[in-house]
């Protein structure tokens, strides 16, 4: 039995999603994760409650399940952590396709956000350190495994994130790409990019119709001496800047 079973009572939202679900990493086994994702699931059900029923479909496959909590930690992040206004979750846009969300900074301009959730499976079969079954072995085992060493490429996430997302966005929007990367370990964002000109240099190269005017690096990490999650997040301008 998984153990976040022993506190679905305290955790009615968390309950709802992954009673029934038999993942083979080691989803739910942390009390503290269990319930900041209590907080993401929570806040997106009093935003759009149609939106958060239908998206229990999406929680059967480990990838969906986390890109789906991407998505909803990023709208935790704009809403409840730095208080601005989410209007809307899966806008439609005038090309036909929808984005995330949509929220109001500060000076009442409207962003339309996709999100980007850059998976550590993903990142196995781009390990040329492993072969092809040593790849589809090491998918099989928990995400985190202690003393397993990898060299974590932030550039990779980036290019991902930029690259699955340039047609998601409209031209006549205002657009924020938000990174939040489930990969071996803590990618140290806030470290590794504080050379912002790398970011910008990766985005120019692969944006060529500047659709995206600027860029979220958001990394939740949970802090053990403390028992809380810490969000660590920082804006990139790109070609506009979001009042926060």
């Amino acid at each position: 039995m998984k153990q976040y079973q022993k506190n679905y009572l305290k955790l009615p939202h968390f309950k709802d999603y992954f009673q029934s679900q038999n993942y083979n990493d080691d989803f739910g086994c942390w009390p503290i994760w269990n319930q900041e994702i209590e907080k993401w699931l929570a806040n997106a059900e009093v935003i759009n409650k149609n939106h958060y029923f239908k998206q229990k479909n999406r929680i059967k496959a480990q990838k969906q399940r986390d890109e789906l909590l991407g998505e909803y930690k990023a709208i935790y992040l704009i809403g409840k952590i730095l208080k601005l206004r989410v209007l809307e979750i899966e806008p439609q846009l005038s090309n036909g396709r929808k984005n995330d969300f949509l929220f109001q900074d500060k000076n009442k301009t409207n962003w339309h956000v996709e999100v980007k959730s850059p998976s550590w499976q993903a990142e196995v079969f781009n390990d040329s350190n492993l072969s092809l079954v040593e790849k589809i072995a090491r998918k099989s085992k928990p995400q985190f495994i202690n003393a397993e060493g990898h060299a974590v490429s932030v550039q990779e996430a980036v290019e991902f994130s930029i690259k699955h997302s340039l047609n998601q966005f409209d031209k006549n929007n205002n657009n924020l790409l938000v990174i939040c990367p489930s990969m071996y370990s803590e990618i140290g964002f806030i470290s590794k990019l504080e050379d912002h000109y790398k970011l910008i240099l990766i985005t120019n190269l692969l944006d060529k119709n500047k659709l995206i005017h600027s860029i979220c690096l958001l990394e939740p990490i949970m802090l053990s001496k403390d028992n809380e999650v810490k969000y660590n997040f920082e804006f990139v301008e790109l070609t506009k800047s979001i009042k926060i």
